[in-house]
């Protein structure tokens, strides 16, 4: 990978930017010209790892004596991401240590319990939507009218 203008890392960046008429000292001098862009050909590319790992399971049981209607669900995820860098210039301050998550889930489902309340959230999200495109729409309806009243100041004599 070539980039040989990429900008400088924040414990490198300051300075003057030089130019033909002034010569680059070291970088990030303060009072003193630097070089605009640094050459990181090569290196790390900003945000991605080396290695980046997931896994998951889950499973379901039915219970209670009314088969395939209640169920207990047991769920776990993991993840793992080694050290990347956020800037483009590598730097101890933008660097991003490796971590891992990890969550898990217990959960007693009921299938016509959860169809209800499945149901109360689509109606709160869709009325949530309605009010979302009335206000998209009077802002429409302003901004045309704010374009005619300035076309017809413009065409006035």
């Amino acid at each position: 990978m070539s980039f040989p203008n990429a900008p400088w890392p924040p414990e490198l960046s300051g300075g003057i930017a030089s130019s033909a008429a002034h010569a680059a000292g070291p970088p990030g001098t303060p009072g003193g010209y630097s070089p605009p862009f640094c050459d990181i050909s090569g290196q790390w590319l900003p945000g991605i790892s080396r290695t980046a790992l997931s896994c998951g399971a889950e499973y379901n049981h039915p219970i209670g004596s009314a088969a395939g209607t209640a169920s207990l669900f047991i769920a776990f995820d993991g993840s793992h991401r080694s050290k990347c860098s956020s800037n483009p210039s590598r730097s101890v301050y933008t660097d991003i240590g490796s971590y891992a998550m990890v969550g898990q889930n217990i959960q007693a489902r009921h299938s016509e319990i959860r169809a209800d309340h499945d149901l109360e959230v689509n109606v709160i999200a869709e009325a949530e939507f309605e009010v979302i495109l009335q206000h998209l729409e009077y802002q429409t309806r302003m901004l045309v009218a704010m374009l005619d009243k300035r076309d017809a100041r413009t065409a006035a004599p």
